[in-house]
């Protein structure tokens, strides 16, 4: 516990992954940022909740090479927070394998912020970088 709480996160209540569509967890056959979740959860005792957040549409993959403006656009509004009451008055940790532009991490925590959490805490394992 004492190295996430080097994190800023002492405060949070709950782990929430980024979800993926149906489609693509069905072809996965899992969700990367829900394996990272839940290991974070295991290791520091905080609540994983994997269904309250909800993509709605199958969006395409993103691409380093996308602009900030297109990742924004292709996840504009496909985010649904399905169980309002678990994230309500909760200081959430938002888990993402990947952060590019921050397009999606803005996405679920505006939806998340929208349906009453406290604060969106963003945790992502990897940074991904566009060398020319």
């Amino acid at each position: 516990m004492a190295a996430f709480e080097r994190t800023g996160f002492a405060n949070a209540d709950l782990i929430v992954p980024v979800p993926l569509s149906k489609k693509r967890a069905v072809e996965r056959g899992h969700n990367q940022a829900g394996v990272i979740g839940k290991y974070i959860s295991s290791r520091t005792r905080l609540a994983f909740d994997g269904g309250s957040l909800e993509r709605t549409i199958d969006t395409p993959m993103h691409r380093v090479g996308m602009d900030r403006k297109a990742r924004e656009l292709t996840v504009k509004n496909i985010f649904k927070v399905a169980r309002p009451r678990i994230v309500n008055g909760r200081n959430i940790v938002l888990i993402d394998d990947v952060f590019t532009s921050g397009a999606t991490a803005a996405a679920c925590a505006s939806v998340l912020k929208k349906n009453g959490a406290s604060k969106v805490f963003v945790f992502t394992l990897a940074r991904a970088v566009k060398f020319n």
